[in-house]
């Protein structure tokens, strides 16, 4: 289940919003980050209270894309304007999302032997041996 969340300590007002498909896992998560992370949010954490005293309010869940749940996160940012977010990215999340999937899709070609190469098989191909052979 997606969902949309928020983190508050009773005695603030400062809050962060986040998204996640997993939420027990991503709780977990910033537990542990708290510890041992110094951005913005984990902070806060450390020099406010105990975490276990922190809120976790779920906005909305919802069964949807990774693409629709970025999309809601930002409309809650932006309708909340929270604090503790430190990543506000001048590209949308929606279109970060877009732009990697079509890098991802994207195919390189050998210079040398021409073959069809993923971005992520790349560097492997060219110290493959079936490469080496193709260089005689």
């Amino acid at each position: 289940m997606s969902t949309v969340y928020k983190i508050s300590h009773p005695d603030h007002t400062e809050c962060y919003i986040g998204s996640t498909i997993n939420l027990k896992n991503r709780v977990y998560t910033h537990r542990a980050m708290s510890k041992i992370s110094n951005n913005k949010l984990y902070s806060f954490i450390k020099n406010t209270d105990d975490f276990n005293n922190f809120i976790f309010e779920i906005l909305v869940e919802i069964n949807c894309s990774k693409l629709e749940l970025l999309k809601l996160e930002k409309k809650f940012i932006e309708l909340i304007k929270p604090q503790l977010n430190t990543n506000t990215p001048y590209l949308s999340k929606e279109e970060s999302i877009q732009k990697s999937n079509e890098y991802k899709k994207k195919k390189k070609y050998c210079d040398i032997c021409n073959c069809k190469i993923s971005n992520r098989h790349f560097a492997r191909h060219k110290k493959s041996k079936k490469h080496s052979q193709n260089l005689f």
